[in-house]
C-alpha cells in the first residue's frame, strides 16, 4: 500500500512541476528572467536560413546558371555564368520565330571602357548575340542596344546587370514571313505554305520541307493515312475563280510532292476557295495569311 500510494505522490509531484515549468516558461515566457534554459524539445525558435552568401561554410557565392554576371570591366561573362538563362532564351526563339529579342549591353562609368568596339556595353551585347548565334538562334531575330550606369566607383563584385534583355513580337507583313513562322512538330499536326500573290508556286522554308521528309517517308510505307492538301484563297476576285485557284495552288504542291517520290494515290486534293480565311480579307496582311495550302496527315 505504501508502494502505491509513493508511485502516485511521486507522479503528482512530477506532473506538477512540469505544469509549472510550462506555466512559467512558455505562457509567461520568464524562463530566462530566473535563468533556466528552455530545452530544445520544447523551443519554438528557428533555426538560422542561410542563403548562399551567409552559410559559414560557403562564403563565396557560386556561379548562378540564370544570371549573366561580369568582372568589372570586362567584356566576356564570367565563365559558366547564365548557361541555363542562354539555353532557356535560345530554344524559346528557336520555337517562336516571330519574337525578337534586343540584347541591351550596359555598363557602369566608372569601369575602364577600352575595348575594340569602343563602348563596353555594345561589346558585352556582341559577346551574347555571337552566343545565342551558335547556340542556333537565328541572328536576324537579334537586335542590338547599348547603355551605361553613371558610377564614380568601381564596382568590386561582379556586375550583375551588363546584359538585359527585351522581348517583342513582329507582325508579319510578308508571305515569305509568314512561312518563317510555321514549325513542324509532327506530320499529324498541321503544317502550313503560303503563296506569293496569284502564284502557285509556295514558299519553300527549312521547316515545311522537314514535314515533307518526314510525310514521304511515311507515306512510302504501308498503311491508310492520306496526306490532306487543302487549298485556300483571299477574297481578290469571284468566289468561283478562287476555288479553281484554291485547287490549282493544292495540285500544285501535289505535283512536287509526286516528284519528291510520295505516291499520288497516299495525297488527296480539297479546295476551300476563300471560305475559310485564317485571318482578315480587309487587310493586306491578312489577305497573305489567307493564301496557303495546309499539309497535315490523317
Amino acid at each position: 500500500m505504501l508502494k502505491k500510494s509513493a508511485f502516485w505522490w511521486s507522479t503528482l509531484i512530477i506532473w506538477m512541476a512540469v505544469a509549472i515549468y510550462w506555466h512559467v516558461c512558455h505562457v509567461k515566457q520568464n524562463c530566462e528572467a530566473i535563468g533556466l534554459e528552455i530545452p530544445t524539445l520544447f523551443t519554438n525558435k528557428e533555426s538560422p536560413i542561410y542563403s548562399v552568401e551567409n552559410t559559414p561554410a560557403q562564403k563565396q557565392a557560386s556561379i548562378d546558371p540564370m544570371a549573366l554576371s561580369f568582372e568589372p570591366s570586362k567584356e566576356t561573362p564570367i565563365e559558366n555564368s547564365g548557361t541555363a538563362l542562354l539555353d532557356s532564351i535560345a530554344g524559346y526563339l528557336r520555337n517562336h520565330p516571330n519574337q525578337r529579342l534586343t540584347i541591351e549591353g550596359n555598363y557602369h562609368t566608372a569601369e575602364e571602357t577600352g575595348t575594340a568596339s569602343g563602348h563596353l556595353g555594345l561589346a558585352r551585347a556582341k559577346q551574347i548575340k555571337a552566343r545565342l548565334t551558335a547556340m542556333g538562334v537565328d541572328s536576324t531575330v537579334m537586335i542590338i542596344a547599348y547603355d551605361s550606369s553613371y558610377t564614380d566607383v568601381l564596382p568590386k563584385e561582379p556586375i550583375q546587370d551588363g546584359i538585359r534583355f527585351r522581348y517583342s513580337t513582329r507582325e508579319a507583313l510578308t508571305e515569305k514571313d509568314l512561312a518563317t513562322d510555321e514549325r513542324f512538330t509532327s506530320i499529324f499536326n498541321k503544317i502550313e505554305l503560303y503563296f506569293p500573290y496569284a502564284s502557285v508556286n509556295y514558299i519553300q522554308t527549312e521547316e515545311n520541307q522537314k514535314f515533307l521528309q518526314a510525310a514521304k517517308q511515311y507515306l512510302t510505307q504501308a498503311g491508310s493515312k492520306k496526306l490532306i492538301l487543302t487549298g485556300h484563297t483571299d477574297n481578290e476576285d469571284s468566289a468561283e475563280w478562287n476555288l479553281q485557284l484554291s485547287i490549282k495552288r493544292a495540285n500544285a504542291v501535289k505535283a512536287k510532292l509526286m516528284a519528291m517520290g510520295i505516291p499520288a494515290e497516299k495525297m488527296t486534293v480539297v479546295g476551300k476557295g476563300e471560305t475559310q480565311p485564317k485571318a482578315s480579307n480587309s487587310t493586306l496582311q491578312g489577305r497573305r495569311a489567307n493564301r496557303r495550302v495546309t499539309l497535315i496527315v490523317q
